[in-house]
């Protein structure tokens, strides 16, 4: 029993991690992706004066 117990709460972890990991992904390519259309957007001199 304590054993099934212990399974079921390594897959539960598993889980959670796995949640965090896709949302952490997604923000990541939304950043990604928002980062590129700025570069396009925007004339290369005003990004240099940004950064």
């Amino acid at each position: 029993m304590t054993k099934k117990m212990h399974y079921v709460s390594q897959l539960y972890k598993i889980g959670k991690l796995l949640k965090i990991v896709k949302v952490v992904l997604s923000v990541l390519s939304l950043g990604t992706f928002y980062l590129i259309w700025e570069s396009l957007t925007r004339p290369v001199s005003h990004r240099v004066a940004v950064n």
